[in-house]
């Protein structure tokens, strides 16, 4: 039941939380594995247990709907000084549990805030199941914003690839559907001895080292010994 009168500042929260969720303004991503499996390759350290959200501050405002294989979403949306964030995962029931709820699954929601001009986060992002978000969604901007991955657009009623390939996309949406790959050219190196096994970071770059970039570090041996990031031709 809807109160008749709310006040300014539920009001704003409704108007924020609808033009999160709005298809208006979005474009809508898939993110294949050749990503995903990628994110536990970059190494990012933290400052009193928090990640450095204000590598973001350069990016224009946008909003964007990251797809998933496993049946999940990420929306983000960027605007003024926040990086918003709307996660949500469908599960499917057994033919037990359809039965007895009498729908085919449920869908998991979670919705998340940061500052990135200070780097602040949500009062909710310290909570047990919402903190373990923050390393995925960090990472997985520093991928999209930060590096260099090929995009394939995938118009409405279109398909990409087979069903025996692990990334194919069939698009039954109304709008466009970019897939995005990692175009990294990563070789797998095996030395004797103890080596330091290849993986990414963050980089200054810019003006003043104002901005950031994430480059790949080769596998190198302790002794010294460092090969650099090759990617694949064009």
């Amino acid at each position: 039941m809807l109160r008749e009168e709310i006040d300014e500042e539920e009001a704003q929260r409704l108007r924020v939380a609808h033009q999160l969720l709005s298809f208006e303004g979005q474009k809508a991503y898939y993110i294949t594995n050749t990503v995903v499996d990628k994110l536990d390759m970059l190494k990012v350290s933290t400052k009193n247990g928090l990640y450095d959200w204000t590598v973001f501050k350069h990016i224009e405002p946008c909003k964007l709907t990251f797809i998933f294989r496993d049946n999940s979403l990420l929306r983000i949306w960027i605007h003024d000084d926040v990086i918003q964030f709307f996660q949500g995962s469908y599960v499917y029931y057994t033919k037990e549990e359809q039965a007895r709820h009498r729908m085919p699954g449920t869908v998991n929601m979670v919705q998340l805030y940061v500052y990135r001009n200070t780097g602040e986060l949500a009062a909710n992002f310290f909570e047990v199941g919402s903190k373990t978000l923050e390393e995925r969604f960090y990472k997985l901007l520093c991928f999209f914003f930060l590096s260099e991955n090929e995009e394939i657009i995938v118009k409405p009623g279109k398909s990409y690839g087979t069903k025996k390939q692990p990334d194919a996309l069939s698009n039954d949406t109304n709008v466009p559907i970019v897939i995005v790959n990692s175009c990294w050219n990563i070789t797998s190196i095996r030395m004797e001895g103890f080596d330091v096994k290849g993986h990414f970071r963050l980089q200054p770059c810019g003006t003043a080292l104002s901005e950031t970039k994430m480059i790949f570090i080769q596998p190198f041996r302790k002794t010294g010994y460092v090969r650099k990031a090759v990617k694949p031709e064009s």
